[in-house]
């Protein structure tokens, strides 16, 4: 596999820095490319502790730029309030928006 699977972040709480992302960086094929939360602080110190791109206050952003720079991304993690959603490739980016 030459592409890598690209994954954005919905959520930057305690089970996304300590499963999700974790977990996700030990496969060679796969990288996280952007992560969103509510609290901007809490996704630019995640991003960073992680060497995430970017990272955003707003998902609609975080969908948008994803959506621009990627066409469409592999996977979109979301990961808030204790419930966890995963978008694989069959679900373009436009459908999260409806969620």
């Amino acid at each position: 596999m030459t592409d890598r699977l690209r994954i954005g972040i919905l959520g930057a709480g305690g089970i996304s820095q300590l499963v999700h992302i974790p977990v996700i960086r030990k496969h060679p094929d796969a990288e996280v490319v952007a992560i969103a939360d509510l609290e901007y602080a809490k996704a630019a110190t995640v991003a960073d502790k992680f060497k995430i791109p970017s990272f955003y206050r707003d998902p609609e952003r975080l969908l948008a730029r994803l959506e621009k720079d990627f066409g469409e991304v592999d996977i979109v993690v979301h990961n808030v309030g204790g419930n966890l959603g995963i978008s694989d490739p069959f679900c373009p980016i436009q459908d999260w928006r409806k969620i």
